[in-house]
């Protein structure tokens, strides 16, 4: 269990103890099977656990506002293309934004299909809010 969880926070054994207050032996014998921990040295592993639940948490919250004012700001450039007759989708800067994140993706750390999926996500809930504001009769009607 314990391995599982460092794992899926991308912690080495080394970080893990260190944010326990235990030393790397331990958790490595844990892992390993021979031992079981005390109470309290299981209960620090888990806090620890938890903080860094916590704070994925939090920053999951900061990147759905950022989401959101994302959207906002698609939803005037759907309100700008409307007034200057401009089609919503234009290719050619896709093309571009998209190149330039995935150029980037191992600057990021991410692998560049991770990159790829969440910019095409963006993509499209983008172009839903601006058809929404270009287009209302067809929104309502799609909703």
């Amino acid at each position: 269990e314990i391995r599982r969880l460092r794992n899926k926070h991308n912690l080495n054994q080394k970080e893990l103890a260190e944010k326990a207050g235990v030393s790397q032996s331990l958790i490595a014998k844990i892992e390993a099977g021979k031992i079981e921990p005390s109470f309290s040295k299981a209960k620090k592993i888990f806090q620890a656990l938890e903080e860094l639940r916590e704070k994925i948490g939090v920053l999951d919250d900061r990147l759905f506002e950022i989401l959101t004012a994302r959207m906002r700001l698609s939803e005037d450039v759907g309100a700008f293309k409307q007034q200057h007759n401009i089609t919503i989708l234009q290719e050619e800067h896709w093309r571009k934004m998209i190149a330039g994140r995935l150029e980037k993706a191992a600057e990021y750390g991410l692998a560049e299909r991770f990159v790829s999926l969440v910019m095409n996500a963006l993509h499209q809930e983008s172009i839903r809010h601006q058809t929404r504001i270009m287009n209302p009769n067809v929104h309502r009607a799609n909703d």
